[in-house]
């Protein structure tokens, strides 16, 4: 038995379309969390590099003068050296808490789309929810239908029985 047309059939494919556009949203975000992320692991390191460098140099530095007797000049080089690696981690700093900002800032877009994916469901599944239940109705009235047509050729072929007997 073929059901007829669902009415709402437009209605229902239009939120699948929302729904799965919701879901290519959430992809995209996760995936945009992720190069965040990455981009701030990179930096952390980068930083971490800088003061391993930085402390490596001092102890390097330390070990020479212990060992030699160094000029005026060689002291004040290593000295502006330290310096620009001290502003090199301060760069660095900055930059790590630039892009740990953009990386709430993907969070929050995240949180976002997963929001929007949850309505876009739920409104999905409400209207097909509202199909199923249309469908048994439908199921139902007609078999009710079938089930009086059945009964109406009993009688009529008991009577017919009856006559002819």
């Amino acid at each position: 038995m073929k059901l007829p047309p669902y009415r709402l059939q437009p209605v229902l494919d239009k939120r699948q379309k929302v729904k799965e556009a919701a879901e290519r949203a959430l992809g995209d975000a996760q995936k945009a969390l992720e190069v965040e992320k990455k981009k701030e692991q990179d930096l952390a390191d980068a930083l971490e590099q800088i003061k391993r460098k930085k402390e490596s140099t001092k102890q390097e530095f330390s070990q020479k003068m212990r060992k030699e007797n160094l000029a005026v000049e060689e002291i004040l080089r290593h000295k502006n050296y330290l310096k620009s690696l001290d502003f090199e981690i301060e760069n660095a700093k900055e930059k790590l808490e630039e892009q740990k900002l953009q990386v709430q800032k993907a969070e929050e877009f995240l949180k976002e789309k997963r929001q929007e994916l949850l309505a876009a469901t739920s409104e999905f599944q409400a209207i097909e929810k509202h199909k199923e239940k249309w469908a048994q109705a439908l199921k139902k009235e007609m078999e009710e239908k079938e089930q009086k047509e059945q009964e109406e050729i009993g009688n009529v072929l008991y009577v017919q029985r009856k006559q002819r007997g």
